[in-house]
């Protein structure tokens, strides 16, 4: 008797765990999901996110541009030196005409952050991303206007100067 129950409990356990595992892979179908709303059920078009926002219809593409590095001239020479690495968000229409104005977008942005951080780091000394981020913006609606829809900062980050680095000179 004692040899009985222990074979219809492992029976039991290898049917259970068959059952487990063709319900795992999806090949039987979960009875106790509760069914899925219907496909029909579902709005076509544009519709707003929950936070109302608009969908996006078609896939963004990224335009990376060639990471920069920004000197800040104080006093007559180089005194830190900021990378930054950007990302244009645009779309496939206008992918091409991006891509062709990259280097007058680099150029603008360049010339934008270098006169901004030699002003900007007289009076503070750490770097805000912010600020790196709003004029990167502005650059990019200046040069690609309605072409680019947002810029994405992947890396900004101080490399340092002379001072930074230990670089002095030696006293002999």
């Amino acid at each position: 008797m004692k040899k009985l129950i222990i074979i219809l409990l492992v029976l039991l356990v290898v049917a259970l765990g068959g059952a487990g595992g063709l319900v795992m892979l999806g090949i039987v179908q979960n009875p106790f999901k509760p069914p899925e709303a219907s496909a029909e059920a579902k709005p076509t078009g544009p519709e707003l996110s929950p936070s109302g926002l608009k969908v996006p219809t078609e896939a963004l593409v990224q335009q990376k541009v060639p990471d920069m590095i920004v000197p800040v001239i104080l006093s007559g020479g180089v005194q830190r030196r900021i990378s930054v690495s950007i990302r244009l968000v645009t779309n496939n229409a206008a992918k091409a005409k991006v891509q062709a104005e990259l280097p007058k977008y680099q150029d603008a942005l360049l010339n934008n952050l270098i006169l901004y951080f030699q002003d900007y780091f007289v009076k503070n000394d750490e770097l805000n991303v912010d600020i790196v981020r709003k004029r990167a913006r502005d650059t990019a609606a200046k040069v690609y206007g309605e072409d680019v829809s947002d810029v994405l900062l992947v890396n900004v980050f101080d490399l340092g100067g002379a001072a930074a680095r230990g670089n002095f000179a030696s006293e002999n």
